[in-house]
């Protein structure tokens, strides 16, 4: 058996040990096997909207997350497969959450309006408060 990072060159005989070798570049093997080829990493896809969160090690398979404006819809082991845009707040309203699920929005108090348009910012953490000047304040 070869330990993470590893794949098998020569399985064990009577009279020798496995032989292991390290995964070559762009692949990985996560846990102890008995493969004698690695797993190619993930390529994270612009298509589907995703970008490297953290590379393919030799240990680790590459993980991917939506890109600045979208939220993943396919999920797996920590790591994104598809994206799609958010949606985007009406006037008057704010962003209440913006994580990895679809944002909600919230209505801003009555004594606020009229009020100007959020626009999403480049902050994965962004918090909107509504003010008495009758504008909006974005929170990051």
């Amino acid at each position: 058996m070869c330990s993470p990072g590893h794949h098998i060159e020569s399985p064990c005989t009577k009279f020798t040990s496995t032989m292991c070798l390290p995964c070559p570049g762009s692949t990985y093997s996560a846990k102890p096997n008995n493969r004698s080829v690695c797993s190619k990493c993930t390529l994270c896809n612009t298509v589907n909207v995703l970008r490297v969160k953290a590379n393919c090690t030799q240990t680790s398979d590459t993980v991917c997350e939506p890109l600045e404006g979208f939220y993943c819809t396919d999920g797996y082991s920590g790591s994104c497969r598809y994206a799609v845009e958010h949606t985007k707040c009406s006037p008057g309203q704010y962003i209440k959450q913006k994580e990895e699920t679809e944002p909600q929005s919230s209505q801003c108090a009555s004594s606020t309006s009229p009020l100007k348009y959020i626009q999403e910012t480049e902050s994965p953490a962004v918090q909107a408060d509504c003010n008495k000047e009758h504008t909006v304040q974005v929170k990051t």
